[in-house]
């Protein structure tokens, strides 16, 4: 194949394939079974020492052959496959074109990657059982920081440390609180000195859904309610409509900001080890926006901005006594934090 092909051909695969890209050969698949169990997969025997194995199988149309052995039994499982969820993201990436190159290609199928099988000694027989997560458990205690808090220049960039608490092994709840360090909104007269700070409170509910079946991870329903108070100095400078040759006005003024955000969120929980991990999730909600600007005295209806803002400013926003304002809001980030 000419090196001008191969390119056309990873173009198309980019653009149109989104399992034939993205998806691995192998499934990893983990398994718990009794101690001193043997588990066979495509001819790999592996011996249960802690509990659980990870398997590494070929993805195929065909169903994986599982075979558990004892000094009592045998017992063999078929686990069927299915289709992945790279293959089904084509019809929301491409209108379902990439599945046309996908139907060809065996990485479009997936297995479900967590089983967990117990010794029935009455029926001298193993039973498929719920997989158990040894990861997270009751009175666990977890603190945790958000980094991408701390450079968020867009908003308002802050440090923050929370604590969050496993009532039960599937029940969170986490407190977080935020302080800001930099002021990117610095002006030559402060009204009012720049302060601003955040509380953000979240319940969580683990393991109600299994989107990815990522090893030794907490996918939960999240639950937000993230408050950020802030007031800073701002200045502005303006004119009259109907008379624009007059002398130009120049206000400092004093801006306090209350943002309210509630969200719904999806995450899971990557672990790096035994203490330390990674919370990535995403949401959507709403944010309520209350500004309190007292005494200013600009007014839309006689005057007009003559300064262009500045590239973070919120100063159109600003303008007024006071308002409220609802909008569509969505999150997306990551914690980072170590499990005591």
């Amino acid at each position: 194949m000419r090196l001008n092909q191969f390119l056309l051909l990873f173009v198309i695969s980019l653009n149109f394939s989104c399992a034939t890209l993205f998806n691995r050969k192998e499934v990893k698949i983990s398994i718990q079974a009794p101690k001193d169990t043997k588990i066979t997969i495509d001819s790999v025997s592996k011996i249960v020492e802690n509990e659980k194995l990870i398997f590494n199988a070929k993805r195929s149309k065909d169903s994986l052959q599982i075979k558990l052995e004892n000094d009592n039994t045998s017992y063999e499982h078929k686990l069927k496959s299915k289709n992945s969820f790279m293959f089904y993201y084509n019809f929301f990436h491409n209108y379902g074109i990439g599945a046309l190159i996908d139907l060809t290609n065996d990485k479009r199928f997936t297995y479900k990657r967590k089983l967990a099988f117990e010794y029935d000694s009455i029926s001298n027989s193993f039973i498929e059982t719920k997989y158990n997560s040894h990861y997270f458990k009751k009175n666990d205690l977890l603190v945790y920081t958000s980094p991408i808090a701390a450079i968020d220049l867009f908003s308002q960039p802050m440090l923050t440390l929370g604590i969050e608490y496993f009532v039960t092994r599937n029940l969170s709840l986490s407190a977080e609180l935020g302080f800001s360090y930099f002021n990117p909104r610095k002006t030559d007269v402060e009204v009012i000195p720049y302060k601003g700070n955040l509380q953000r409170f979240e319940v969580k509910f683990h393991n109600l859904i299994n989107l990815f079946n990522l090893e030794n991870d907490s996918e939960y329903i999240g639950l937000e309610a993230r408050f950020i108070q802030r007031q800073f100095s701002d200045d502005i400078n303006y004119n009259f409509i109907d008379n624009p040759l007059e002398e130009e006005i120049f206000e400092n003024i004093a801006v306090k900001r209350n943002l309210n955000i509630y969200n719904l969120k999806y995450g899971f929980i990557l672990p790096l080890n035994d203490h330390f991990y990674f919370d990535i999730y995403t949401g959507f909600g709403v944010r309520i926006a209350d500004v309190i600007n007292p005494g200013i005295q600009y007014n839309r209806d006689i005057h007009f901005l003559t300064t262009d803002e500045f590239f973070f400013s919120t100063t159109y926003e600003n303008l007024e006594d006071s308002f409220t304002k609802s909008q569509f809001n969505f999150s997306l980030g990551f914690k980072f934090g170590y499990r005591f």
